[in-house]
């Protein structure tokens, strides 16, 4: 609770100081783009008119908030700030079970202080409902893989469902909790994992169903992923969000771009998944014919992950931090020392237990 608590206090007054700058009442991009779908799921428009091509949980739970509360950057800002100290105090439960107090002290305090997640509550964006679930699935995976109960597997089932309702490459996680059950549990394991998978699966099954109704199309959960992959696989990649030229970074127009881009390559308007297809092709020939360059991009990434600048996309930190006086200009928790103290501790790990 404490921890909760200084998380949500910093990150609510940051949200007040947020509100005094320019980008307070004018959301950008995508921030934008939620913020108009939201709305318009408080008015009662719960249907897309097409698959969707964003991750769709963050606006849902923000048209309701909207619907309850009214319309109000603020009161989106507050729904974050709430989410990212629940995030800050679930990775402080998990330390504090896992290695004791004194280990739950400092992930609270790195968690309540840590820059980046102060930063990313005050705009309408969805990072901090990604931390808040990804967090609660590492809780209930833990537990899982500790006691074998299969509540604990469905539960973890159903965070990893609705995280990958919040950001779609999180599907990639899908397969490491039941290959950890069967390295500790053999043939135990099978019943609670086929259980993750079902509880998994529904979680994620009202985007699928939405989809095919709108689009009589099957897409799990957006058609963005093709797009997405080439952004990074291309004549114009890299290493950080570079977007071809004849594509917009808005992110419906950039929906509209992609569709109508795929469709004339293929003479006729396309589905959604074949957009996806498209693209995910254009990608994949893309690596397999430069195969150098495909190296040195993985090397840019890798630069741009472990850098001490922070990336950026929607927001630039490091200029509201340098024109605007907020909590930014604290000593806070940077990505250089959270990265420093992870390889301390891989390496501390490796040497106590080879």
């Amino acid at each position: 609770m404490a921890v909760f608590a200084l998380a949500f206090a910093l990150r609510a007054i940051f949200a007040v100081q947020w509100q005094a700058t320019p980008y307070g009442d004018a959301p950008l991009l995508d921030a934008k783009a939620y913020d108009d779908w939201a709305q318009a799921i408080a008015r009662g428009h719960l249907l897309r008119a097409r698959a969707f091509y964003q991750s769709p949980l963050y606006p849902y739970l923000l048209g309701i908030i909207y619907k309850i509360f009214g319309h109000s950057y603020l009161n989106a800002s507050f729904l974050n700030a709430t989410l990212d100290a629940g995030t800050a105090a679930i990775l402080s439960l998990i330390s504090f079970t896992s290695f004791g107090r004194g280990a739950g002290i400092i992930t609270g305090l790195l968690t309540a202080l840590y820059a980046p997640m102060i930063f990313y509550t005050a705009p309408v964006m969805k990072e901090p409902l990604v931390l808040f679930l990804l967090s609660l699935f590492l809780f209930t995976a833990l537990r899982a893989l500790e006691s074998g109960r299969i509540r604990d597997y469905a539960f973890a089932g159903i965070f990893l469902g609705l995280t990958a309702l919040t950001r779609g490459n999180v599907l990639l996680l899908a397969p490491v909790l039941p290959a950890a059950a069967f390295m500790l549990r053999k043939r135990a394991a099978i019943v609670p994992a086929v259980l993750y998978l079902i509880t998994f699966c529904a979680a994620i099954a009202p985007a699928a169903i939405h989809n095919l109704v709108v689009s009589d199309d099957f897409v799990p959960i957006t058609y963005s992923g093709g797009f997405n992959l080439y952004i990074g696989h291309s004549d114009y990649a890299d290493g950080t969000n570079s977007y071809p030229p004849e594509v917009s970074t808005d992110p419906v127009q950039e929906e509209l771009n992609a569709a109508w881009i795929a469709g004339q390559s293929a003479g006729h308007p396309l589905k959604p998944s074949d957009v996806s297809d498209y693209w995910r092709m254009k990608a994949l020939d893309y690596v397999r014919h430069h195969p150098a360059r495909e190296a040195e991009l993985l090397g840019l990434k890798l630069l741009a992950f472990v850098n001490g600048a922070e990336s950026f996309d929607n927001y630039d930190p490091v200029f509201i931090r340098k024109n605007f006086s907020t909590l930014l200009n604290l000593p806070l928790i940077s990505f250089t020392l959270v990265l420093g103290l992870a390889v301390f501790t891989l390496v501390a790990g490796w040497k106590l237990y080879p």
